[in-house]
């Protein structure tokens, strides 16, 4: 907690908002180009004790996201809170035999599944879903779903960026806990 407000302090939820606006672009189709974060693990390490002191997350032993994106946010989170990093796969490891899996039927008509081993989350565990994008939520709906499936308690959900607040609404929807973003785009 006092790293965190030092952070803050020093470097600021606004000035850290402001970088990451300049380091996000869009394509004529509105694609995010969020590289220019997603790969700056410094930057990264700035944003966790930002988010944990601006949205009151409290301290987590999993953080939980989604392949590939997230893992470099969710490896800053994990570092921070001293929590072990999970993150759900479109795919299923060749030696794992257990799995939580969570499936949607998107409106596009195409299914997706994630699959988390399922020693990677214990009963009664404390988790913090991230992911560096948040824009229909479904993604961090999954993951939602993972974290309940385990039986664990959801501590928060946050993302670096938000696109419009359907997602946002999607995620408070299903928890109590804190739900918040660095920066939203409108």
């Amino acid at each position: 907690a006092d790293r965190a407000s030092e952070v803050v302090e020093a470097v600021g939820r606004d000035a850290l908002a402001d970088e990451l606006v300049a380091r996000v672009s869009f394509d004529e189709e509105g694609y995010v180009d969020n590289s220019g974060v997603v790969f700056d693990q410094s930057f990264l390490d700035l944003v966790a004790p930002v988010a944990a002191e601006t949205f009151s997350f409290e301290s987590p032993d999993v953080i939980l996201t989604a392949a590939t994106d997230g893992i470099t946010l969710g490896a800053a989170m994990a570092s921070f809170f001293d929590a072990r990093l999970a993150y759900a796969k479109k795919s299923k490891e060749t030696a794992v035999e257990e799995f939580i899996e969570s499936r949607q039927r998107l409106a596009s008509g195409i299914e997706l599944t994630y699959y988390l081993p399922a020693r990677a989350i214990d009963a009664g565990d404390t988790v913090l879903v991230v992911d560096d994008l948040i824009r229909s939520g479904e993604t961090q709906e999954l993951l939602l779903d993972i974290a309940l499936q385990a039986d664990a308690d959801v501590t928060g959900v946050f993302t670096l960026i938000a696109v419009g607040d359907e997602g946002m609404e999607r995620a408070r929807a299903i928890t109590d806990a804190p739900v918040g973003a660095l920066t939203t785009f409108e």
